[in-house]
């Protein structure tokens, strides 16, 4: 039961880390467009990679979150606490 317990949570972190490095490389602000939502609203989107359908406000904040979930684990295992 440990073992699966185990494996289960090793590939976790392990498909969360290749979803992490995906988002990461969605960095590409070429691909802008506007669009136009249901309340007459014009919205600039991202228009690249995994964050393609996410407005230019929301797209950022995802990233960073990415980056953090990558990296994150690092700075607190190096924290002097």
């Amino acid at each position: 039961m440990r073992k699966i317990l185990v494996t289960v949570l090793s590939l976790t972190v392990v498909f969360g880390a290749i979803c992490s490095v995906a988002g990461l490389f969605a960095f590409n602000t070429d691909y802008a467009f506007h669009f136009v939502n249901q309340y007459g609203e014009t919205i600039k989107m991202w228009g690249y990679g995994l964050y393609k359908h996410d407005s230019y406000f929301k797209a950022p904040i995802f990233i960073g979150t990415d980056c953090m979930m990558l990296f994150g684990p690092f700075q607190a295992l190096h924290s002097p606490c």
